[in-house]
């Protein structure tokens, strides 16, 4: 199969759902937390991220880290969904979630088909931002 439609999909879904979460007005930073980029921001970092999972996951295939790697594609894309609403002390469990699947797809590719970690550690390197900030923030560290 052709690479294009490894990562067209994941960016066509990111896409879809980004839409959405702009036509709900979920995209504005509730939390307030100086150290996230707005909305718009963490929409576009996250259709970048998709798209590198996506070819990853064409190296990958047919290796059970390209399940993997679609196991932590589907649960970003459900991250929205799982979390509109919650308050910042909640969000952490849930960004620890993605970090752990960061980690998981980061392995799984690094010992099947070491090219294909270097396209996840950018999720991988988001992930541990992203929990450092929301963590950091929720208990007052910044």
């Amino acid at each position: 199969m052709h690479p294009f439609i490894h990562i067209f999909m994941p960016i066509l879904a990111a896409i879809i759902i980004n839409g959405y979460i702009y036509f709900m007005g979920w995209n504005s930073n509730k939390s307030h937390n100086p150290l996230l980029p707005p909305g718009y921001v963490i929409a576009i970092v996250w259709i970048i991220l998709l798209a590198l999972l996506g070819y990853a996951h064409y190296l990958t295939y047919p290796r059970y880290s390209s399940w993997i790697i679609i196991a932590a594609v589907v649960y970003c894309l459900l991250y929205p969904f799982l979390t509109e609403g919650l308050t910042d002390r909640f969000m952490y469990f849930f960004n620890g979630i993605a970090l752990l699947f960061a980690i998981i797809v980061f392995a799984a590719c690094f010992s099947t088909v070491t090219e294909a970690s270097y396209y996840t550690l950018p999720f991988l390197i988001w992930s541990v931002y992203v929990n450092i900030v929301t963590v950091g923030y929720s208990f007052g560290f910044f």
